[in-house]
C-alpha cells in the first residue's frame, strides 16, 4: 500500500474527508482488504520492539488499565501485566520503525502539521482508558483483533491542553457513534470529541493511533512574541503604579496595543511564519553512512543513482550571476558554479542517475565541476546514493 493519507482513507476520497469530517465529526471507514494494515505494523514488529529496543517508562512505553496509568514496571513483568488485562502503549513508534516513519513524514507533508504515531495492545474484554478527549486529531488503524469504540460530542470547542481540569466530565448524552473496528478498519475522531474503547472478540486488539497536532492562532502569537523580543519597545519595563495609580500603565498599554495592531498587519510576519511551518514539512534529518563520510559515493559508475525526499519544502533563490541558495526541508545550502542551469536541473530532480546527468551536461568537467558538487550535496545530507 502507498504510505499516505489517501491510501489509509480508501475508499473514502481524501478531499471529501477533509471537507466534511475533519474537525467536525467522527467517521468509520470499513476495509474490504484481506491484508489490512499488516504491511504497516504487526505482532512480529511489536515483539521486535519489546525485545530489542530499550524503551524508557513512561516516555516510550507505559501500561494502563481501567483508566489508570500504572507506575513504572520492569520488563520481566510486561507479559504478566498483559495477561491480567492491562493495555500496553508504545509512544512515538514512528521514531522506531522506518515504514511508520515514512508514513508519518508523508502525512506531515500532506497536512502541514506535526504527526505522531503510537501503538496500543489491549487484551480481549478489557479497556485501558476511561472516557476522555484528546487535544489533537486522531486517526485509528485497526491492525488485529476487534475493539468497540464509543464517540460522544465535544464539551469544549477546540480544546487545548492547558484547559484540562480534573473536573472535566463527558457530555450527558449517548454516543453519536458506536462501532466495532475489525482489522483494516479506520476510525477518525476529531479533537475534543469524547471517546472510550473496549477490546472485544476472542483475540487481543492491536491498533495504531495517528495523532495530528495542528498549530493554532495561539501558536502564531507565541511565535510572534519571540520575534518582538528584538524590539526595545517590547523589552522596556512597564510603568510603576505609585500608590495604586495605573494611569501611566494604561497609557503605555495603549501604545503597545497600537504597535501590536501595526505588527499584526505586516505581511512579512505571516509569510515568515507560513514558511517556518512549510520548512518543517518532511524535514527528517536522515543519515547515510559511509557516504556522508565521503566513501562509496559513485561506486556504480554511471548507473549510480541519487535521490532525495520528495515530500518536503523546496526552494531555489538566486544570489548572484554564479551562485544560488537551495532550501530543502530544514537544510539550506549556498552553491556556486559557472553554469547555474545544470545546478538547477540537479536540484529539481528527486531522483536521477549519473547517466541522466551526463546526457544533460555532456561537456562539464567531472573532476572539477560535477564530482565536487554532488559530493557536497551528499555529505550535507541533501541527496543520498544507492
Amino acid at each position: 500500500m502507498e504510505l499516505n493519507l489517501a491510501s489509509l482513507l480508501n475508499p473514502l476520497d481524501k478531499e471529501d474527508f477533509l471537507q466534511n469530517y475533519w474537525g467536525n465529526k467522527a467517521i468509520v471507514i470499513s476495509s474490504k482488504s484481506k491484508e489490512g494494515f499488516n504491511s504497516l505494523f504487526n505482532w512480529q514488529k511489536l515483539n521486535y520492539l519489546l525485545n530489542f529496543h530499550r524503551l524508557s517508562y513512561p516516555d516510550d512505553i507505559r501500561f494502563a488499565k481501567d483508566g489508570e496509568t500504572l507506575p513504572p514496571q520492569p520488563q520481566k513483568k510486561w507479559s504478566s501485566l498483559l495477561q491480567q488485562g492491562t493495555t500496553l502503549i508504545i509512544n512515538h513508534i514512528h521514531e522506531l520503525d522506518p515504514i511508520l516513519a515514512q508514513l508519518a513524514l508523508n502525512i506531515r507533508y500532506e497536512l502541514g502539521h506535526d504527526v505522531q504515531i503510537n501503538t496500543y495492545c489491549t487484551p480481549s474484554e478489557n479497556k485501558g482508558f476511561d472516557c476522555h478527549y484528546d487535544t489533537h486529531e486522531v486517526i485509528i488503524l485497526q491492525i488485529d483483533g476487534e475493539k468497540e469504540w464509543f464517540v460522544l460530542p465535544p464539551t469544549i470547542p477546540s480544546p487545548i491542553s492547558s484547559q484540562r481540569t480534573i473536573n472535566d466530565l463527558p457530555p450527558d448524552s449517548l454516543p453519536y457513534l458506536k462501532v466495532i473496528l475489525k482489522p483494516g478498519d479506520v476510525l477518525y475522531i476529531p479533537r475534543g470529541h469524547w471517546h472510550y474503547a473496549v477490546s472485544s472478540g476472542d483475540r487481543p486488539s492491536l491498533h495504531l493511533t495517528i495523532g495530528i497536532s495542528c498549530e493554532t492562532g495561539l501558536d502564531w502569537l507565541v511565535w510572534l512574541t519571540k520575534k518582538l523580543q528584538d524590539s526595545p519597545l517590547w523589552r522596556e519595563n512597564l510603568p510603576l503604579l505609585p500608590n495604586g495609580d495605573s494611569s501611566k500603565l494604561q497609557k503605555q498599554l495603549q501604545i503597545l496595543a497600537q504597535e501590536l495592531a501595526t505588527e499584526l498587519q505586516k505581511p512579512s510576519w505571516r509569510e515568515e511564519y507560513s514558511k517556518n511551518l512549510l520548512i518543517k514539512q518532511g524535514s527528517r534529518e536522515g543519515i547515510k553512512l559511509p557516504q556522508q563520510l565521503g566513501y562509496d559515493l559513485f561506486n556504480k559508475g554511471l548507473e549510480t543513482r541519487l535521490w532525495r525526499e520528495k515530500n518536503q519544502y523546496f526552494q531555489i533563490e538566486k544570489l548572484s550571476h554564479n551562485s544560488l541558495r537551495v532550501t530543502i526541508g530544514s537544510k539550506q545550502l549556498d552553491l556556486q558554479g559557472e553554469d547555474l542551469s545544470v545546478i538547477r536541473w540537479i536540484l529539481q530532480q528527486t531522483e536521477f542517475s549519473l547517466l541522466d546527468l551526463a546526457e544533460i551536461a555532456p561537456n562539464l568537467d567531472w573532476d572539477k565541476v560535477i564530482e565536487p558538487l554532488l559530493t557536497q550535496l551528499i555529505i550535507e545530507g541533501i541527496y543520498f546514493t544507492n
